[in-house]
C-alpha cells in the first residue's frame, strides 16, 4: 500500500498537484501512519470524529492547491 501510494505522490508532484518540496516517500509514511492512527482513535472512542480533524489538516493544509 505504502508503495503505490509513494508512487500516486511522485506521478502527482511531477504533474504540479503537489509541492515540489513534498518527499513522497516521507509523505507517504506520515499518511499511513497518521491514518492508521486515526483508525485506531475511531475504534477506540467508537466516534468518526477523530476523522475529521485529519482529512481537513490533509487536504486544506498538505495539498492545498496554493502551496
Amino acid at each position: 500500500m505504502k508503495q503505490e501510494l509513494i508512487d500516486l505522490l511522485v506521478q502527482a508532484r511531477e504533474r504540479g498537484e503537489i509541492p515540489v518540496s513534498l518527499d513522497p516517500a516521507e509523505t507517504a509514511e506520515f499518511l499511513v501512519a497518521g491514518w492508521e492512527g486515526v483508525l485506531m482513535q475511531m475504534k477506540v472512542r467508537q466516534s468518526t470524529a477523530p476523522h475529521e480533524p485529519f482529512t481537513r489538516l490533509v487536504f486544506e493544509r498538505l495539498f492545498r492547491e496554493d502551496a
